[in-house]
């Protein structure tokens, strides 16, 4: 069995000749270029039991020669896919399970009524063109441009896309290569398998928001591994949500991408100054939430300022005219946020974390014996030192100004974020209570903050629609923001109460 890891680069319809004439290939390239057209057939029972699995049974023509292959397990992130692969010659077209010899393989397809059952499901058929290059820092990389389509009885789609492949050395250098592609061609990230895409005219996989995956660290885990675990995590996060917005599941994947991206700011910050911060990261995260704004701030009118006056008034008409304008001002704005998250730009920024966790480069500025330092020590002297960042910003929230409240609503961001990543150091009973105190805290805060942005935007909207309607929408947000400062109130208060679970 053999672990691949391979990045993805999605590549538009006629950009081809910009690929094989890029410089990068004549400066790395070794040999010429070999070309060959690959016939595959992916095989799986009508229930789609090996799906089901996670594994995939793939025979492919190469010449002469036919290879079966499964694959399974693994995962993506930060673009790359990591999975396991099993491969052997067999003499024709039909799966030969006789010649599987690997226990964990064999298991995936060891029933015999399985087996009976399992048929072609769908093809892909394209003609690749590879590169072996040679990275400065050593090893081997394939790189292969595939051009073609996936077929089935339900449809088809095109395949345009570059492999990136890391045959020998470090899986850095696939980023390197990656980033400096993408600085040139409008390449974007493909987080699916050309088997996955054929799957998917068999059972359309939904692309839900999803919120922060819990972590398994414990005390004893060293530090700089914990860091790499905790930043992983996060941008699993971020490129779920960016997925299930790309696909159209966009109001609540916002709310989650948004999370998603104050949560690597607070992880990025979270050991300093023993871990030094990533300044270029930070930017690039500020750019992606410059354009997230906007749809959350029109999701905030719409649901907040808006829909229950539609739903206690559903006859008035200048209500319903302005429900379909902030609609589609929404619209608007969560279009103009998948185009960013289509750009040269969002590539790069996930290419960029991807290789800074890949090559672990905050081992650079940070000391050794800082790294394999246990995470226990550390994690609490991080949880305090928010606590006490947080506990020092007042004592009565309607008593700060706009800008004081922001900062609370940030460090109570940072230090939730930190007990999420954190939370599997320490017993369940000590730190639930205070971990729901935080997560209302900031909710709070952040209704707050929609509610005043909500306001603000009524100065964008056409005279002619707001009219008469203006004071009642001013009134139903402010009766709103003082509902909210209450509750605030109420957190702020529970939360400095709790106890500091970390100091036990």
């Amino acid at each position: 069995m053999a672990v691949e890891a391979e990045l993805k680069l999605a590549l538009p319809p006629g950009e081809h000749d910009r690929v094989v004439h890029h410089p990068l290939l004549r400066r790395l390239a070794s040999g010429a270029p070999r070309e060959q057209v690959l016939h595959s057939t992916y095989y799986d029972t009508p229930e789609l039991d090996l799906l089901r699995q996670g594994v995939a049974l793939r025979v492919r023509r190469d010449g002469e020669r036919w290879i079966q292959t499964l694959k399974g397990g693994g995962g993506v992130s930060g673009g790359l896919h990591r999975r396991s692969e099993w491969e052997w010659p067999i003499p024709g077209a039909e799966p030969d399970y006789s010649v599987i010899d690997d226990p964990e393989a064999a298991g995936f397809l060891a029933d015999p009524d399985l087996r009976g059952r399992i048929a072609p499901l769908f093809v892909t058929e394209f003609r690749r063109t590879r590169w072996d290059l040679a990275p400065p820092g050593g090893g081997r990389v394939e790189l292969a441009l595939d051009l073609g389509e996936v077929r089935s009885s339900h449809g088809s789609a095109p395949i345009s896309e570059l492999e990136l492949e890391l045959k020998s050395g470090a899986v850095p250098s696939l980023y390197e290569i990656g980033i400096a592609l993408v600085r040139d061609l409008p390449l974007t990230i493909e987080n699916r398998s050309k088997a996955q895409r054929g799957y998917a005219f068999h059972r359309p996989q939904p692309q839900p928001s999803r919120s922060a995956p819990n972590l398994a660290l414990g005390r004893g885990t060293p530090l700089g591994e914990a860091h790499a675990a905790t930043l992983e995590a996060g941008l699993a996060h971020l490129q779920a949500n960016e997925a299930a917005i790309l696909a159209g599941n966009g109001l609540d994947a916002v709310l989650q991408l948004r999370a998603a991206m104050e949560g690597l700011v607070s992880v990025l910050g979270l050991f300093e100054p023993l871990i030094p911060e990533h300044a270029g990261l930070l930017e690039d995260l500020e750019w992606l939430e410059r354009r997230l704004a906007p749809v959350h701030y029109w999701i905030a009118l719409t649901e907040t300022g808006i829909a229950p006056l539609v739903r206690a008034c559903p006859d008035c008409a200048g209500l319903e005219r302005l429900a379909v304008h902030c609609a589609g001002q929404r619209d608007q704005r969560l279009e103009e946020l998948r185009q960013a998250l289509r750009s040269p730009r969002q590539t790069l920024l996930v290419l960029t974390l991807g290789h800074w966790i890949a090559a672990r480069s905050w081992e650079q500025a940070a000391a050794a014996e800082t790294l394999e330092a246990p995470l226990g020590r550390r994690a609490d002297e991080a949880l305090e030192r928010l606590s006490r960042q947080l506990r020092r910003r007042g004592r009565q929230v309607r008593d700060l100004k706009t800008q004081e409240r922001r900062t609370l609503r940030l460090d109570a961001a940072r230090l939730r974020h930190a007990c999420h990543v954190l939370a599997g150091l320490y017993p369940v009973p000590a730190r639930l209570h205070h971990m729901a105190a935080l997560e209302r805290l900031q909710e709070t805060l952040e209704a707050m903050r929609d509610t005043d942005r909500a306001t603000a935007l009524l100065d964008e909207l056409p005279a002619y629609l707001e009219e008469d309607l203006r004071p009642l929408l001013e009134e139903n947000l402010a009766f709103h923001r003082r509902t909210w400062l209450d509750a605030a109130e109420r957190a702020w208060r529970d939360q400095r109460g709790q106890e500091r679970f970390w100091q036990r």
